[in-house]
């Protein structure tokens, strides 16, 4: 009896330990069964930024040959970013079903050439031109199959489908727009047109809090008699009611908005023209103009049906172009034809993340931070969003590389932040520490495990945390 007390003893502390011990000092891979398994081999050194292409079943949405419903079909790709994830499920749809799978695709001479843009949780997918043959039924099944793809990605939970560009609608006149779709809709155009409420989904690209990008968010629209103008209406009056410090379009017009067609005939574009003062409100929000002419590109584009280009004049200014000091980056764009494409853009989306600091207590305070989209999982890119938010203490500009594996980060850093963190007072590594590594790890894979090097110095410890164990996420003290 008094062993038994003992070995419920023994069992309890090691229990304890874990549970207080906060960034979990744990050397070898959890198993399945919660059993600790042989200790995996040595990770080295990174010395060069490398992602591990990782494998993943996705389900494809094919159409069922009356195209009133969908059938999905497993396959395995290979990929190492979300968008290059996206990409490839796109590529392998409109290349249709393989030998054996369920369901069909519509025969359109050339299948691939479409393109996929990320911007948080939300796909802009775009279709080759020659998808306009189709007639709307099947247009609009084909969209729902593609949207139906993207959304069953767990990483993206709206998608907008467009045709070279372009919002089609959903009826032969092109004047519903279809909007941003959730992967739940029916493939059925008819049943969308009998089922509709007044409102659409759209997807509204709004500065983030720096200024130095687009984040993607999906607002519902009401639409009273639908028709182009409308929709285009509904946008501006959304995006100057986002509050903040964006100026609102509709403030700031100096003629009243049109849709018209270019002087050849061959593009149907929105007009706008603003006063010149728009340009003193953009730097009194510190917003570029870059920024701005994106924020209403991007958002228009993806919404008013029908419409290829966005002509923008500011003053006498007609903007054939961005220069490279109106961007973010420092990277210019030049405007075929004088004419803003949907997807110009792409370059500054970003998508908004969950960061962490050190809060009262020694427990994690969440921080939201706005990131590269197409760099969203980077540490690299994490941890200078980070060290902007909370200071040099975590090491966004001393991350000299890093390699992403499916099960771990090894980050290699700049001697002079190990120097920083032995600074730290007693008891504080351990927040720092944690704050860094769930970071790095929000929303990507829970599991994975995060070591530290610094070059080819020997094994580091801090307050009593070994560096290159495995340092995985901090659970007890998130908020």
């Amino acid at each position: 009896m008094q062993g038994w007390k003992q070995g419920l003893l023994a069992v309890f502390l090691v229990l304890a330990l874990f549970t207080f011990s906060g960034c979990m000092q744990v050397i070898t891979e959890r198993g399945e069964d919660g059993e600790i398994p042989a200790v995996k081999a040595g990770t080295t050194c990174p010395l060069a930024d490398e992602r591990v292409p990782e494998t993943e079943t996705v389900l494809l949405s094919f159409l069922s040959r009356d195209a009133q419903s969908l059938l999905r079909n497993e396959r395995n790709i290979r990929f190492s970013t979300l968008e290059e994830k996206a990409q490839q499920c796109l590529d392998l749809l409109l290349a249709g079903p393989a030998a054996g799978e369920r369901g069909t695709w519509p025969e359109v001479r050339g299948r691939t050439g479409g393109q996929v843009r990320v911007s948080g949780n939300i796909a802009i997918c775009s279709l080759p031109a020659r998808y306009r043959q189709l007639e709307p039924e099947e247009l609009y099944a084909v969209r729902v199959a593609v949207a139906s793809t993207m959304c069953q990605l767990k990483e993206i939970s709206s998608c907008v489908v467009l045709v070279d560009g372009r919002e089609e609608g959903m009826d032969l006149a092109a004047t519903r727009p279809a909007g941003a779709f959730t992967g739940m809709e029916s493939p059925s155009l008819e049943s969308a047109l009998k089922n509709a409420d007044g409102t659409a989904a759209c997807v509204l690209f709004i500065p983030s809090a720096d200024g130095n990008y687009l984040v993607g968010q999906v607002k519902r629209l009401s639409l009273g008699n639908v028709d182009p103008s409308e929709c285009m209406y509904r946008v501006l009056e959304a995006l100057g009611a986002q509050g903040g410090k964006v100026p609102p379009p509709l403030g700031y017009l100096a003629e009243m908005p049109e849709i018209t067609k270019t002087e050849d005939g061959q593009y149907k574009i929105i007009s706008l023209h603003f006063s010149a003062s728009l340009d003193t409100a953009l730097a009194g929000a510190g917003l570029s103009r870059g920024i701005y002419a994106g924020m209403l590109c991007e958002s228009l584009l993806c919404f008013v049906p029908g419409v290829d280009g966005l002509s923008i004049t500011i003053g006498q200014d007609r903007l054939g172009g961005i220069s490279a000091r109106e961007m973010p980056g420092n990277q210019a764009i030049t405007f075929t034809q004088n004419l803003m494409m949907s997807g110009d853009f792409a370059q500054v989306f970003g998508s908004e993340i969950r960061g962490y600091l050190p809060g009262e207590g020694g427990r994690l305070t969440a921080v939201s931070l706005t990131v590269p989209a197409r760099e969203a999982a980077s540490p690299k890119v994490r941890l200078l969003a980070l060290e902007a938010a909370g200071g040099e203490a975590y090491g966004g500009s001393a991350l000299l590389s890093y390699r992403m594996e499916s099960d771990k980060i090894a980050l290699n850093l700049d001697r002079k932040l190990l120097d920083i963190w032995k600074q730290l007072p007693e008891g504080q590594a351990l927040p720092v520490l944690s704050a860094v590594v769930n970071t790095i790890t929000e929303g990507v894979v829970q599991d994975e495990a995060v070591l530290f090097f610094s070059g080819a110095q020997a094994e580091e410890t801090l307050q009593g945390i070994a560096l290159q164990g495995a340092l995985y996420r901090n659970v007890e003290l998130l908020p």
